[in-house]
């Protein structure tokens, strides 16, 4: 079911060259979240549960933006073009994990002391997502950019799974991993900092880099690289 979840409130905020709309929706629990369309979201641990939506550009239009649920799933979307940033910044406050988040249209989503997780947490972005993540700390953390993007991260993991594949770009080297199994397909870059093993995997171009001195199994396929920094 997917509806508009309800406007707590409205104001203006005005300076002498522009009003500045800020829009609060409260919003209900949920364990996994995707973001759609081109322009920031930052993920804030709170004890507050509402989405604080701040529209800064005169071509911003709030009947585009839409909350909608699906089992555990929030989907928050602005439709229109992804080209263009769509001239609005949101602030998602939320007292529980999120062990699944999707940065999808060129969303650009901040996720602020990801917090402790007892199983895996994901990351993917596509279609020209951006993510950076800040103290994710869980057994598995696995990171996917598809078809342009990127994804920055730093915490602790035993095991790191990040994938891209038709480009985009996986920055972990503040992640601490005993091990991590990369993988790139069809272009693109991963730069990781493995403790003990590396399994890296390149198929029609792409590069892994790492720094440290793991244990590396590697192989090359159509063409790639894979290299000690």
């Amino acid at each position: 079911m997917k509806f508009l979840i309800f406007i707590a409130f409205s104001f203006g905020l005005f300076s002498s060259h522009y009003a500045q709309e800020v829009t609060a929706f409260e919003l209900s629990n949920f364990e996994r979240l995707i973001v759609i369309g081109n322009f920031p979201l930052e993920v804030i641990s709170s004890d507050r549960k509402e989405a604080i939506v701040d529209k800064i550009g005169s071509k911003a239009n709030l009947d585009n933006l839409s909350f909608s649920y699906s089992q555990k799933t929030l989907t928050i979307k602005y439709s229109g073009s992804f080209v263009e940033e769509v001239g609005i910044e949101l602030t998602l406050f939320h007292p529980g994990l999120i062990s699944a988040i999707e940065a999808r249209r060129g969303a650009q989503v901040k996720v602020r002391d990801a917090g402790t997780f007892t199983s895996t947490v994901s990351y993917k972005a596509d279609s020209g997502g951006k993510f950076v993540v800040d103290k994710v700390y869980a057994p598995l953390v696995k990171a996917e950019v598809t078809k342009g993007g990127s994804i920055s991260i730093n915490g602790e993991t035993p095991i790191f799974e990040p994938t891209v594949k038709t480009g985009g770009t996986i920055a972990s080297v503040r992640l601490i991993s005993k091990e991590v199994n990369a993988n790139v397909a069809l272009g693109g870059e991963i730069i990781c900092a493995p403790i003990e093993v590396l399994n890296a995997n390149v198929t029609s171009g792409g590069t892994i880099s790492y720094t440290g001195n793991p244990k590396v199994t590697q192989k090359v396929t159509l063409g790639g690289t894979i290299e000690k920094i």
